[in-house]
């Protein structure tokens, strides 16, 4: 036989180098699996572990956190005080206390004080410049032309609607002036 091969070899061919790649495909699934499952399983032993270990601390503080309980419960009870003096040694620390504060120089704190009512005279200053400026102005003025157009419309409509009452009272025989 020469190089002339049929159509059913080559199919042949071609099938069974598909099936060694599923082949190997499988294979190295499979054992990537396996390598996932045991470092599951190593890593659930050792939470395992650890979450016992956990447990055992979280219940000896608990105890600890009980017995401390306990013994605060039965020494309140126990414990009476009695008042001897009122405070004067507190008294002196708080004065002390008081006297080593720092302290500010008269003309420092007039320097301080000048200072601080320059600078709000200036920001008063300027916000008076900017709620007097030209564009405020006109904005005012636009919006108090606005507001008086829209109250002499509602007087308007508050005329007219009173126009009709009285209208309509008229027609029905009903005067303003006698009784009903």
């Amino acid at each position: 036989m020469g190089g002339d091969w049929t159509v059913p070899v080559w199919l042949g061919v071609c099938a069974l180098a598909a099936l060694a790649i599923v082949f190997a495909i499988v294979i190295l699934t499979a054992t990537a699996l396996a390598q996932l499952r045991a470092e599951t399983q190593a890593l659930t032993s050792i939470l395992r572990r650890d979450l016992g270990e956990l447990q055992a601390r979280l219940d000896a503080a608990d105890a600890q956190a009980r017995s401390a309980r306990t013994e605060i419960r039965h020494g309140a009870e126990r414990t009476e005080y009695t008042i001897t003096s009122v405070g004067d040694s507190d008294a002196s620390a708080d004065r002390a206390e008081r006297d080593d504060a720092p302290t500010v120089a008269a003309p420092l704190f007039a320097d301080i004080v000048a200072r601080e009512s320059v600078v709000h005279a200036v920001s008063l200053a300027a916000g008076l410049r900017r709620a007097l400026s030209a564009e405020n102005r006109h904005r005012i003025r636009f919006e108090m032309r606005r507001e008086v157009k829209r109250a002499r419309k509602d007087r308007r409509t508050v005329r007219r609607q009173a126009q009709r009452e009285v209208a309509a009272r008229q027609r029905g025989g009903i005067g303003l002036g006698e009784p009903s």
